[in-house]
């Protein structure tokens, strides 16, 4: 009628701490693959890509490359004549934005000219620059089809402006 008993009292087992020594690792690993892969999410989910960045040529250099693609294309002798003469003023506004940091692309050819001239580019360039600027806005919005002379002498032309640009800096192309 007694209440059952142990016949022998517990043992207590002391507290081994040496499971610490993995597990805090691991958890530490663990929380840092969770911060990753929050970030991946999160940049995924907004859009935003990673790119890594290719070093840019120097202006000069850049457009110099683009004027030599642009001629082995040979579009204006292919009869795509427009697309040449947007091509060319293409690269050589480029070229103002990335030397003389203002909105060439986006700024009509006589805003492009009044930037040149505030900025203090030699008289010589801008009327280099006009006469250019000007031969291919005729072709690209009065649909004039330039002499075979004309376009020949925009490429030249790009090249003088650009030799001009140097120039000014004290450089010379070769």
């Amino acid at each position: 009628s007694e209440a059952i008993k142990d016949i022998k009292a517990l043992n207590r087992i002391p507290f081994d701490y040496s499971f610490l020594y993995w597990l805090v690792p691991l958890l530490i690993l663990l929380g840092f693959g969770i911060y990753k892969l929050w970030q991946y999410l999160k940049r995924r989910k907004s859009g935003q890509v990673v790119v890594e960045k290719i070093p840019e040529l120097p202006p000069y250099e850049e457009a110099v490359a683009a004027l030599r693609k642009l001629e082995a294309q040979k579009l204006w002798q292919n009869g795509q004549i427009k697309e040449f003469h947007s091509e060319i003023t293409g690269i050589i506004r480029n070229f103002f934005e990335r030397e003389y940091n203002f909105p060439a692309l986006e700024s009509t050819s006589t805003e492009t000219i009044n930037d040149l001239r505030n900025i203090g580019v030699p008289v010589s360039m801008i009327s280099c620059v006009e006469e250019f600027l000007s031969n291919a806005d005729m072709v690209k919005f009065a649909k004039f089809v330039p002499l075979t002379e004309i376009n020949q002498k925009m490429i030249s032309s790009a090249y003088e402006i650009l030799d001009y640009s140097k120039s000014a800096r004290g450089e010379v192309r070769a």
